[in-house]
């Protein structure tokens, strides 16, 4: 039986044994298959990308010419020496009668990688894979929050950076569901930090809201200061943008982490004053100022440890999916709005 679990598959697809020849790369993260699959591929193609030597072939397109598979395994030797990488995509057709032709056929010198979705220990392909001498069979599940650390601390400092914890725990808290999407992510980190030593939370933030071209700040901070009426007639306004309340809810976090900030610093003696000064330097909002020193209490203002969190598990939904993203977004603002404007009045009485 060769199975390798999900937490050794890193380890093994840098250095895969010599008597396989037949790889199933499978998984709910469809980025971390794709990547494991190019590094298998990559160390038998011989190149820096794993694709210009490589073969791709449709699974359902294999199993209606199983002589086709053949013909190509035993053949890259001799016409490439460099080409001898296949790689099929699982369809909806049934592979295991070309993969037992295919091993009954052997010797042959080309790797070939079968590339699947979730599989149920009961699936047929994968037992047929974990059952062969010569097969070997990868799970690829989302990224734990540690090994997502770990992946984030290593693809900054493979650029000369470091990153702080605050910012990694950050990122660690959205990303996580597809390697390929946390990869993205942390390029443009990478990109947008260009020269600096260290990676800050502010500048997690600020890459998470870049890419939206709505930004809702002003919807943000009327929430924020309890101008209720305010803040739904803005959702109201921008219901049409249903794409892009993502990049809505990243800038929210970014300003109840501000507003997290300046809390902190009250409660550790700084006056309110001051921390205002700097929760409206971090972002920028200037225009608003006289208003939120009026109206924001940082000493009565919500509690943003909990508020963090909820809108942590609020970005990471709406970046899976926009599937009821502007819904969710819109009850957190309004119901944000609704206790600061109940705060305020407590205040005033």
């Amino acid at each position: 039986m060769v199975a390798i679990a999900h937490r050794h598959a890193d380890e093994y697809v840098r250095n895969p044994q010599h008597s396989h020849h037949i790889f199933l790369v499978y998984g709910g993260d469809a980025g971390l298959v794709a990547e494991r699959s190019r590094a298998l591929l990559r160390i038998e193609a011989g190149s820096a990308t794993g694709s210009d030597e490589t073969l791709s072939l449709s699974g359902d397109v294999v199993a209606t010419d199983p002589n086709a598979l053949l013909e190509e395994v035993h053949s890259l030797r001799l016409f490439d020496q460099a080409r001898s990488a296949i790689r099929i995509s699982l369809g909806g057709r049934n592979l295991i009668p070309v993969l037992d032709l295919l091993l009954r056929s052997a010797p042959f010198q080309a790797r070939v990688v079968v590339e699947a979705g979730p599989l149920k220990p009961s699936a047929p392909l994968r037992k047929w894979f974990e059952s062969q001498a010569s097969a070997v069979a990868i799970e690829c599940y989302s990224d734990q929050p540690k090994d997502l650390r770990r992946l984030i601390a290593q693809q900054i400092a493979s650029v000369g950076a470091s990153i702080d914890s605050d910012a990694i725990e950050m990122l660690a808290e959205i990303l996580g569901e597809d390697r390929r999407v946390t990869r993205s992510e942390i390029e443009k980190l990478c990109l947008y930090t260009n020269g600096q030593r260290a990676v800050t939370l502010n500048d997690v933030a600020d890459v998470l809201t870049t890419s939206s071209s709505i930004d809702g700040s002003d919807i943000i901070m009327d929430a924020i200061l309890g101008n209720e009426d305010a803040t739904i007639e803005s959702l109201n306004a921008i219901a049409m943008h249903s794409s892009e309340f993502n990049g809505v809810s990243s800038n929210l976090l970014r300003h109840i982490l501000a507003l997290h900030t300046a809390r902190a610093q009250v409660a550790a003696g700084l006056s309110q004053n001051v921390a205002l000064q700097n929760f409206v330097r971090a972002l920028n909002a200037y225009p608003k100022i006289q208003e939120i020193s009026s109206a924001l209490d940082l000493e009565r203002c919500a509690d943003t440890a909990a508020l963090l969190d909820r809108v942590y598990a609020l970005v990471r939904e709406t970046r899976q999916t926009v599937v009821l993203a502007d819904t969710k977004l819109s009850y957190a603002l309004i119901a944000l709005a609704h206790a600061s404007k109940t705060r305020r009045g407590q205040k005033q009485h």
